[in-house]
């Protein structure tokens, strides 16, 4: 396994994430990912594009490719998907202020060369959050997008505390991408689903101040994700601030099913990746796991380590692998492809120091700076335990 930096920005201020790869015909790589003239999510940016003609170790200069249009505050996060007619299709998100974020839906017929005029996926006048790589087709055809929505809610200082914790459901699309569907039903989280995390370090009533505001502000639905089952059903995951929770729906357009926690992982205010390995029912998941963090412990929100487990039965149950480094820094909104026929993988992630705010409670917000990228094997995911490897 390698890695290396594709943005270093340890030291300027700036961040560069969230971003989506696919294989181009002659075996290069295609990468479109947030660059932004700031540190924080309302600051400009655009989407930058680069390519690869070594498998990702390597990449080539960073282009333009969709700058924000007069009046909005930034285009990032993107999605790339090569859909089942050939196609590349690209999603990313147009915002224009606190209270109205949407997705944008434009494809290319000529491996990225050109593409089409970006459209908005809906125009309602609110706000959907929808993280990068998380553009999906299903085996009959079917583009589905997961989406947090936040309402408007963002204009009221009152509200903002029921404003982070979101509608969660999809976008649909039955042709292709031309017409797109909000489906009605969507999952939030309520009171009866708070569960306090279990732990293997000191016990969390070292922390009772700290873990009775958590307790109070971290119960939310956040930043889902979808992956389809080997029986059709669509797995859905979303993030909470304490850990992962999952249902699912046999179809766009049905209810979903109750939901669940993942037992016995507790995972920070980070989202999860998962994808399945190519020609097999594994599922891979990447994540922080912080097992070993108390509940309510300054440390727990720190996105940390890099993570993986697997799951060989839909998602009902996991097993850890380990961690892919042994650099302690914070690593989230990761994309991840499997490439050259499913030997190879590529993964990217946001890469940062760790560190806790002054009020000893929240991670620090420089989580988010440096772009990583590690390449390997796909039969990594197939070992019993990970070995990691440093970092540069």
């Amino acid at each position: 396994m390698k890695t290396s930096l594709i943005e270093n920005h340890r030291e300027d201020n700036l961040r560069s994430g969230e971003g989506s790869i696919v294989e181009l015909r002659d075996g290069r790589l295609l990468l479109h990912y947030s660059h932004f003239e700031g540190a924080a999510d309302h600051d400009p940016a655009y989407i930058a594009q680069r390519i690869s003609a070594d498998g990702g170790q390597t990449w080539g200069e960073r282009t333009v490719f969709t700058r924000r249009p007069e009046g909005a505050l930034n285009v990032m996060s993107a999605s790339l998907l090569r859909l089942a007619d050939g196609r590349i299709g690209s999603v990313v998100l147009l915002k224009w202020r606190n209270e109205k974020c949407v997705p944008q839906w434009c494809t290319s017929s000529d491996d990225g060369q050109t593409w089409s005029a970006p459209r908005p996926i809906n125009d309602e006048e609110e706000y959907f959050v929808v993280n990068n790589e998380r553009l999906v087709q299903l085996a009959d055809g079917t583009l589905i997008l997961p989406f947090a929505r936040h309402g408007n809610l963002f204009r009221d200082d009152q509200k903002l505390r029921a404003a982070l914790n979101a509608d969660c459901g999809l976008f649909y699309s039955l042709d292709g991408g031309e017409t797109w569907v909000r489906s009605p039903h969507t999952v939030r989280h309520e009171d009866a689903d708070f569960r306090r995390p279990l732990f293997e370090g000191p016990n969390q009533t070292e922390f009772p101040e700290v873990a009775e505001v958590l307790e109070k502000r971290y119960g939310v639905f956040q930043e889902p994700g979808v992956v389809e089952l080997a029986d059709g059903r669509i797995f859905m995951h979303a993030r909470s601030l304490y850990a992962m929770y999952y249902c699912t729906t046999p179809g766009v357009d049905t209810p979903w099913g109750p939901r669940a926690v993942l037992e016995g992982y507790n995972i920070p205010c980070s989202p999860q990746s998962i994808r399945r390995l190519p020609g097999g029912k594994r599922l891979v998941m990447l994540y922080n796991d912080r097992a070993t963090q108390a509940w309510g412990g300054p440390e727990f929100q720190l996105r940390t380590p890099l993570s993986v487990a697997v799951s060989d039965d839909e998602g009902q149950s996991w097993q850890r692998l380990g961690a892919l480094t042994t650099q302690e820094r914070n690593y989230c909104y990761f994309s991840f492809l499997f490439i050259g026929g499913g030997e190879r993988f590529v993964i990217t992630a946001y890469e940062s120091a760790v560190g806790v705010s002054k009020d000893g409670i929240t991670p620090r917000r420089r989580n988010l700076a440096s772009y990583q990228v590690w390449s390997g094997p796909t039969s990594l995911f197939w070992q019993e335990k990970i070995e990691p490897v440093a970092m540069g």
